[in-house]
């Protein structure tokens, strides 16, 4: 979603204008103060002529940072970009608010500056010279008196002495505060690269090369999945919950290797582990509904009118894809898993994608010497849950199920012509391959989609991944295997769609 300013009549946003700033409205539970200030004053709708101050319906409002007067919001209470202010019914110039930002900038600099001339005065005052002896000194006891000399005060300093105190006193202080910028700036370059959430926040571009998604998406979902992890899981952990996530999701996007993760994170190789499987499962379990066939009336009003043209009932486009894996010990896996298309071992799964590309449908994990067909008829897609009588089917020459799929479920499979037994294709036949082609074409581009940003899918996959110990002493329905490209083709939904940007 395009972030936009929510300013009256204010047209920014940030496809528009990349080089501005956006800055959310203060939340009502960490900075309610502040809230009321900015709402004052962006003073937006008719509701204020009436008494009432206007409240944002959604927490995702924006505010661009040409209200501000410096360019950029500032959380110093006493800084005037502490509440936006450059307004056109701000009832000030350019030149008021200007100067207003000079007057602070003064007071900040004599406030520095004042600091020192405190303390030399406390000095001065410390550097006395001695007062006069008492004349009754002579009456009091000999173990009352104190030499002079153990006091450990010498006779005033002179003028240029105490200068030169001064000035190692700046020199120290300056030392000071430049010690303590590099020690924030190494803190920043320390989250950077430990691969932390705090390294990526508020920053789309770094958080959806590091994980696939944006920064919103990211926590909205860790949100969502957090609310299914008791309090005593969340307390007695070495990794906060937040940065468990990101870790999982970016083996998923890079494939990096447990080792690395371990080492970077200083945690056991085995509890990075132990980490992934947990949020996997867990992303399976909460978030696996997001893989769904739509509703007909809502695929063909969201239908691209490039396709509508050609076929006016598409409700999806379905492909096989093969994930390489490393070669199984075992002889009998091995000759399961071995395509000789890929001529690797591979595990194949078969998918569809609506015409906007969404995937609404991921088949279970077979191994790479099953067919397509196979696949297609030991899954449940050709069921009537999933189509209805006269919708449209599109796929490759090698899923030759038109009669199957028309008799179980009365839809219609589109494939393009073969040449077996001819010469040539009609022209007809041609016409209409050509147009199932232009189409089919983009569920290649959901599966290349899918395994360019999440690389795990590129393979090999470790055979642990593809089946844990765990997995097969419980005896579960589901391999591992199973869980990570399902999560995969969750993630890919909930970004943005490859055709929808094309056809718009």
């Amino acid at each position: 979603m395009v972030k936009s300013c929510c300013v009256y009549n204010c047209t920014n946003n940030k496809a528009k204008k990349p080089e501005l700033s956006f800055y959310l409205i203060p939340s009502q539970a960490t900075e309610p103060e502040r809230r009321v200030l900015w709402l004052k004053a962006i003073n937006r709708g008719t509701q204020e002529a009436r008494g009432k101050l206007w409240q944002p319906k959604s927490d995702y409002n924006y505010v661009c940072s040409a209200h501000f007067i410096s360019g950029k919001k500032s959380n110093e209470k006493d800084h005037p970009d502490y509440v936006p202010s450059n307004f056109p019914h701000g009832g000030q110039s350019d030149s008021a608010r200007k100067r207003k930002l000079d007057r602070f900038d003064r007071a900040k600099s004599n406030k520095k500056r004042a600091a020192p001339v405190a303390r030399k005065n406390l000095f001065k005052e410390c550097i006395e010279p001695i007062r006069p002896p008492s004349p009754h000194l002579e009456d009091l006891e000999p173990e009352v008196l104190i030499p002079a000399t153990q006091t450990g005060l010498k006779t005033p300093l002179k003028e240029s002495e105490r200068e030169l105190l001064y000035s190692e006193m700046d020199a120290l202080r300056q030392e000071r505060n430049s010690a303590t910028d590099k020690v924030k700036e190494l803190e920043m370059l320390l989250l950077n690269s430990n691969l932390s959430v705090a390294g990526v926040q508020e920053n789309d571009e770094k958080c959806k090369m590091l994980t696939g998604i944006t920064w919103i998406v990211f926590s909205q979902l860790f949100v969502f999945l957090s609310s299914f992890l008791s309090v005593k899981a969340a307390t007695k952990v070495s990794l906060p919950l937040r940065d468990q996530l990101f870790i999982t999701l970016v083996r998923l996007r890079h494939n990096v290797s447990f080792n690395l993760l371990a080492t970077i994170r200083g945690i056991k190789r085995t509890t990075a582990i132990d980490y992934f499987w947990k949020w996997i499962d867990l992303l399976h379990a909460k978030v696996g509904f997001l893989i769904k066939f739509q509703d007909r009336d809502r695929i063909f009003q969201t239908i691209p009118p490039v396709f509508k043209t050609k076929f006016p009932r598409l409700t999806c486009i379905v492909d096989c894809f093969e994930i390489f894996i490393d070669a199984p010990k075992n002889l009998k896996a091995r000759a399961h898993c071995w395509s000789n298309y890929k001529n690797h071992c591979t595990i194949k799964v078969f998918i569809s994608c609506t015409p906007l590309g969404h995937v609404n449908y991921i088949s279970k994990v077979y191994g790479g010497r099953a067919s397509d067909v196979q696949i297609v008829r030991e899954s449940d897609f050709m069921s009537n849950k999933y189509h209805m009588p006269g919708d449209q089917v599109l796929a490759d020459r090698g899923f030759t199920l038109q009669d199957e799929l028309a008799a179980a479920c009365g839809a219609t499979l589109l494939i393009p012509a073969f040449t077996k037994g001819k010469r040539q294709l009609s022209a007809a036949e041609v016409q209409t391959s050509r147009q199932i082609s232009s189409v089919r074409i983009h569920i290649e581009r959901v599966i290349g989609l899918l395994k360019n940003r999440y690389t795990i899918l590129k393979g090999p996959l470790p055979i642990q991944s593809v089946k844990r110990i765990s997995d097969e002493y419980n005896k579960k329905e589901l391999a591992s295997c199973d869980k990570i490209v399902r999560v995969c083709a969750v993630l890919i939904n909930l970004g943005e769609s490859i055709v929808y940007n094309d056809m718009k």
